[in-house]
């Protein structure tokens, strides 16, 4: 069986993955692909966060509603990485019971 996460986008890649068995192989782990998918997403929320931030103390030091507006995309954002996080954690585990 070959089993590996492909770099660069956290995809579990199984030749022989059996959904009921719940395992792949020993090399292979859910768990581990599970953290990592996470850990990047949380990357992702907080670089959001941050640009919100700076975003809008721009908008209000420039004074420009615009700008102030166009802020108000990351909060979006951020509640779909939240989603996305929650949907990593939980998903998985459901998947093998």
């Amino acid at each position: 069986m070959d089993c590996r996460i492909r770099k660069g986008f956290g995809l579990l890649a199984c030749s022989k993955f059996s959904i009921m068995s719940g395992s792949c192989n020993h090399d292979c782990s859910l768990e581990r692909l599970r953290e990592r998918q996470r850990g990047t997403l949380q990357i992702v929320l907080t670089i959001n966060a941050l640009m919100f931030l700076v975003i809008v103390a721009a908008a209000l030091y420039a004074k420009s509603s615009a700008l102030l507006a166009d802020s108000m995309d990351n909060p979006g954002d951020a509640l779909t990485y939240s989603l996305s996080i929650y949907a990593v954690s939980r998903g998985a585990s459901e998947i093998i019971d």
